[in-house]
């Protein structure tokens, strides 16, 4: 019995010096106590891979995603892998990823601030409101000026010098945009156009107290009792509030300009509508210079309301 024992004894020290042909079924689950000659910084699987090692290291994929997140690698760059992968290492360095970005992760936003517009509108017109407009307004629906009103006094002449000073006075707000006068010939003249505030009387040869508001034109005379038109801007429209009194004095350089004298009043109202008041005046020697009382102005004065 002795010997069988022994001889049993025998036959299991030499079955476990036998090399195994088949690997461990059930592998050491202790880690070595040598280090690894490169280590890294997580210790890969306990199982040996046929194959090389697709574990990535800490924080990194095997493969990098489609859109590679934009955190930062832990991983030194120094450090590496005890079984190195067979594709190229997807190891990032620091502040890196592993495949360039196609757009900018920091592309600005395209929703704009509330109330605001991403970019700037088109610039605001600015608008400057007058009470008085300084164009001749235009009929409803259509770009044809509305046509204007018209006040006239007479074209009866039988007086003349250079000039006539006279007063106005709005019942309506308006603003007078042509003058006819009266030439007592068919020749060329050189004219001037002056405004004041308030009356003429007691200024008619103090220039000072005149607004020139035309000059440089010249009025093609139509001759003896027929309406000479000055010419298209010869002189900036002249606006009136309603109740408003106001001097004009028109006059040319030679002594064509033809007036009426009439006795009675120097200060009677020689011609009126519902918007609009003219008064005898003065006939004047160019430019500042004689009065001859009692005049009526000759012509007609054409204005919109406003």
């Amino acid at each position: 019995r002795m010997r069988s024992y022994c001889k049993i004894l025998s036959n299991e020290s030499s079955i476990s010096q036998k090399p195994s042909l088949l690997p461990s079924i059930t592998p050491s689950l202790a880690g070595s106590t040598a280090p690894s000659t490169s280590p890294t910084e997580e210790i890969s699987t306990v199982f040996p891979s046929v194959s090389p090692s697709v574990t990535a290291t800490k924080g990194i994929t095997a493969s990098p995603s489609a859109s590679p997140s934009i955190s930062q690698s832990v991983i030194p760059t120094n450090v590496e892998s005890a079984s190195p992968s067979a594709p190229p290492s997807a190891v990032v360095t620091k502040g890196q990823t592993a495949s360039p970005i196609a757009f900018p992760s920091v592309s600005p936003s395209v929703a704009a601030t509330k109330g605001l517009t991403a970019s700037p509108s088109t610039l605001p017109t600015v608008v400057t409101v007058t009470d008085i407009p300084s164009e001749r307004p235009t009929e409803a629906g259509g770009g044809t000026p509305a046509p204007l009103a018209q006040l006239e006094t007479t074209y009866a002449g039988g007086n003349g010098q250079a000039g006539n000073m006279f007063d106005i006075k709005a019942l309506s707000n308006i603003v007078i945009r042509e003058i006819d006068i009266h030439v007592g010939d068919t020749n060329s003249h050189a004219g001037l156009v002056y405004t004041k505030e308030g009356s003429w009387r007691g200024f008619a040869k103090n220039p000072e107290a005149w607004s020139e508001i035309g000059s440089g034109f010249t009025v093609e005379g139509q001759g003896e009792g027929k309406p000479s038109s000055l010419p298209p801007n010869a002189f900036a429209p002249i606006s009136i509030i309603a109740g408003e009194t106001k001097g004009i004095y028109i006059t040319l350089v030679s002594p064509a300009l033809r007036y009426t004298f009439e006795g009675g009043s120097s200060t009677q109202i020689v011609a009126s509508d519902s918007n609009l008041q003219i008064f005898k005046g003065v006939g004047k020697r160019f430019k500042f210079q004689k009065n001859f009382t009692n005049r009526v102005w000759n012509g007609a004065l054409r204005y919109s309301i406003f």
